[in-house]
């Protein structure tokens, strides 16, 4: 948490892409999910998205933020819709599950970010993260080639974590579904990591090993279309 609170140096003209003549098209992405309105416990969630996208254009973010709304059952929408519009958020609503989510499915959803390649990278974050200065400074790090396509770091004792990443969406990405056939043949092959405190693990048994944080840590290190990564390990 202490690397990301780490108030970056001001972006200039000059650190822009060389040669690029347009502005790359960042976001920041948020997922709400399993909304409904008759039974609003996702609005501590939603507070904490109005309050991050706030603080994010106070520090004069140059990226849009976009909220995936996923309700319990089709016809119905976010009645907060208005307090999103206020601060400039898009929305985009995802197809209502016709049956009780489980947890995979739910904590799955966020990965519809790698189909919304109109954004050259994104950011996603949980609707529990809250930025305590601008992340921009990851995008255009990612976006010099300072970083890699994805931007992963470990968090305790997980090699990756879920609820902040940077991706950089391409056509034609079928790595969730090389994920999905991997699980179901049981046929991940084995791996090593490096935890926060740069301590050396193998396997796939960490939390959320088989559904969101291990996808991240598969796509970045073992699917064949593998973009370039980087994981942030250490202090």
């Amino acid at each position: 948490l202490q690397l990301f609170m780490v108030q970056p140096t001001p972006l200039t003209s000059s650190m822009w892409l060389t040669g690029s003549n347009t502005t790359p098209r960042w976001a920041y992405v948020f997922l709400l999910a399993d909304c409904n309105p008759h039974q609003p416990t996702y609005r501590g969630l939603l507070y904490n998205i109005l309050s991050a996208t706030w603080l994010l254009q106070q520090y004069k973010s140059r990226a849009d933020v976009v909220v995936l709304v996923q309700m319990t059952s089709a016809g119905l929408v976010l009645p907060e819709e208005s307090l999103l519009k206020e601060l400039r958020i898009h929305i985009r609503y995802l197809p209502p599950p016709d049956h009780p989510p489980t947890f995979y499915e739910l904590v799955m959803a966020k990965f519809h970010v790698l189909t919304m390649v109109e954004y050259s990278k994104i950011i996603f974050l949980d609707g529990d993260v809250l930025p305590l200065c601008n992340l921009d400074y990851l995008l255009e790090l990612s976006t010099s080639g300072r970083l890699g396509d994805t931007v992963l770091h470990a968090m305790y004792e997980d090699p990756v974590n879920a609820g902040l990443f940077l991706i950089t969406p391409q056509p034609n990405d079928d790595s969730l579904v090389q994920w999905n056939k991997s699980l179901t043949q049981q046929n991940r092959p084995p791996i090593d990591f490096r935890l926060w405190n740069g301590k050396v693990q193998s396997g796939w048994d960490f939390y959320c090993g088989d559904s969101d944080q291990g996808f991240l840590l598969y796509r970045s290190r073992v699917w064949k279309h593998r973009p370039s990564a980087s994981i942030i390990v250490g202090s």
